[in-house]
């Protein structure tokens, strides 16, 4: 029996270490050895992912999927399940994450959810502004369902917008018809519209975000997606952090100054420009995309994100060579973590993640980009 422990226990140790493409059974690479002790102790921790809503899943390896976020989880030792919401939130429940849900969270499920974030849980909430690439989300609207409660109770809620930066002007056709019945057409310059953004503009004292606050450089050889935070498709959040018997502290803002958060989409996507409303979009300037909530009485955390692109295997997650381990926005990476471990009362760390190559050229899933009608030809004058 002796002999047996003797050459069992080394492979059994080989076994528990997952690369974080997924659940391939490898030993950890030459170059993963010192990330992964520098990252954050989660042996042991229990958490569920959420499915039941559209979400994102861990075990998917494609662009979509959230296979490299849950593979370092793995990797710092954390124990990855899926939820079961009709069997209720398992009593060994260490951290709820919801990923990106499609559609709205049932009101049973939301009582679920609600009672056990009452109850000192820990949830991690990730947005999308999206459903498919040209659809705009209706899931989780701002002032129903969970946001009517986390709203009343937390003062913190996403916002109805998509986050939106000005690119430049693009000349589109309209027509129209007059009061003779006729169709005109006419140009129009109109903004160009992109929803990917890097920012650095981050909360320098929050654990989560303190410690990347220092990398966060303005050295020019640099590239920006080595010392910023990639977001897409994200919609932007809305918090009171006035005195109560709980803290909510924005984490991350946009910094472009042309940024703000578009409430009619749709109608960019159908009609080629969306003009901006004062009265109806967020206005310009820093819109909060991340949002740290905490009642120390009870236990209770949650963080809520603006984009689950944050998280996905092709944008925020995206590695170069692909299937590496080196981010190209390793940053997101270490906020990911950082979060995690912050979330479940865990001492936060920076991992040494390995560096991306130099050529890296991630492809990202496209804006959605509205198909106006051409500018017609015209017509070339007859020679006399």
């Amino acid at each position: 029996m002796r002999h047996y422990w003797k050459y069992t226990l080394p492979l059994l140790a080989l076994a528990t270490l997952i690369l974080f493409g997924g659940m391939t059974i490898k030993p950890v690479p030459a170059y993963a050895q010192g990330f992964t002790q520098s990252m954050p102790d989660l042996s042991g921790v229990n958490i569920y992912f959420s499915e039941a809503h559209g979400e994102r899943s861990i075990y998917d390896r494609t662009d979509d999927g959230l296979s490299r976020f849950a593979g370092l989880l793995r990797l710092a030792g954390a124990n990855l399940f899926t939820l079961e919401w009709r069997q209720g939130i398992p009593a060994d429940a260490d951290l709820i994450i919801i990923p990106g849900p499609t559609s709205n969270i049932d009101p049973d499920n939301v009582a679920r959810l609600w009672t056990y974030l009452q109850g000192g849980g820990h949830v991690l909430l990730a947005l999308d502004a999206f459903d498919a690439p040209s659809r705009v989300s209706r899931a989780l609207a701002a002032n129903t369902g969970f946001f009517s409660l986390s709203w009343s109770d937390l003062g913190l809620q996403a916002r109805n917008d998509v986050v939106v930066r000005q690119t430049g002007m693009q000349t589109i056709t309209l027509t129209e018809t007059n009061e003779d019945e006729e169709e005109i057409e006419f140009s129009l310059e109109v903004p160009v519209l992109e929803t990917d953004f890097m920012t650095r503009n981050i909360d320098a004292e929050h654990p989560i975000t303190s410690a990347l606050a220092p990398l966060m450089n303005d050295d020019e050889s640099v590239t920006a997606n080595l010392n910023s935070l990639f977001f897409d498709r994200t919609r932007s959040l809305e918090i009171d952090a006035s005195l109560q018997n709980f803290v909510v502290t924005p984490l991350v803002f946009t910094e472009d100054p042309t940024t703000y958060g578009e409430t009619n989409f749709n109608a960019y996507l159908s009609e080629g420009f969306s003009e901006y409303s004062t009265e109806d979009d967020t206005p310009l300037g820093e819109l909060i995309v991340a949002a740290a909530y905490e009642r120390e009485s009870i236990g209770s955390k949650m963080l809520l994100l603006g984009s689950s692109d944050f998280l996905r295997n092709g944008a925020g997650f995206v590695t170069s060579p692909a299937y590496s381990g080196a981010f190209v926005y390793p940053l997101n990476a270490q906020f990911a973590l950082r979060a995690v471990a912050w979330l479940l009362e865990v001492e936060p760390t920076i991992a040494n993640l390995p560096a991306p190559a130099e050529t890296a050229t991630p492809t990202l899933m496209p804006t959605p980009t509205p198909t106006p009608t051409p500018e017609p030809e015209q017509p070339e004058d007859d020679e006399e």
